[in-house]
């Protein structure tokens, strides 16, 4: 029989000790990273600095960018605060963004159902990245032969539903508690970031996520804006 997922979080006291703790180590390695690009400008600026000296000094500020990518994306599960928020129609905000949300998609079939939904208090960036991490993620799911993603929103009673869905492999049961835990990961060569990320932007919107997974039948991942986050989560 397939392993069936279900899973509803609104917040969840294991992410929000480690999204603590990783917020004070991110914030002590931006500072470290802000000194090794600060001092090799300086060195980069000499004026007797050798050709050879540059180009480690190049290596070294694209090793210290990776990192400030890395550690961005840890701030991004972390934090709680939202730089900038705007009352936003989410339906009409995804199909303008729509041409951009196919190429992540790929090599999935991306298909949009968008509907004039009211407009609800966002910022448009974060929810924009939420989207792209949950299409990459089930567009790493399908196979690349038949794949299909829906991507959906609409107004529901309990507020406005972002919903993505692939006709995937599916999540295996035992990985639930580990879903949006940072670094957690069962692909090869993945940072196991993105979820968690996506954990970090919805839990700043107040936003419910429901998961639904059926192994060899897909994925289905529903974000709810509007909804008073609460301590806690299910799972079966």
């Amino acid at each position: 029989m397939p392993s069936k997922l279900k899973l509803k979080l609104f917040s969840d006291e294991r992410l929000e000790t480690a999204a603590r703790t990783v917020s004070v180590i991110a914030h002590d390695y931006n500072n470290t990273l802000a000194a090794i690009e600060a001092y090799t400008a300086l060195l980069l600026a000499a004026p007797d600095v050798s050709s050879q000296a540059a180009a480690d000094l190049g290596e070294i500020n694209r090793a210290a960018g990776k990192a400030a990518e890395l550690n961005r994306k840890l701030l991004v599960f972390s934090r709680r605060k939202i730089p900038g928020r705007e009352r936003t129609d989410m339906g009409l905000f995804l199909k303008k963004i729509f041409p951009e949300l196919i190429k992540n998609a790929k090599p999935a079939v991306l298909k949009l159902s968008a509907e004039n939904t009211g407009k609800e208090p966002v910022n448009t960036e974060q929810l924009k990245e939420l989207v792209v991490l949950l299409l990459r993620n089930a567009a790493e799911a399908v196979n690349p032969a038949g794949g299909l993603i829906r991507l959906s929103v609409k107004k529901t009673a309990a507020g406005t539903e972002i919903k993505i869905s692939d006709n995937g492999a599916g999540i295996e049961k035992e990985h639930a508690a580990r879903l949006f835990e940072p670094f957690f990961t069962t692909k090869p060569k993945k940072e196991g970031l993105g979820l968690a990320m996506v954990y970090g932007i919805s839990r700043r919107h107040s936003a419910e996520i429901r998961v639904e997974s059926e192994q060899g039948r897909g994925t289905e991942f529903r974000i709810t804006l509007g909804k008073k986050a609460q301590l806690g989560g299910t799972h079966e």
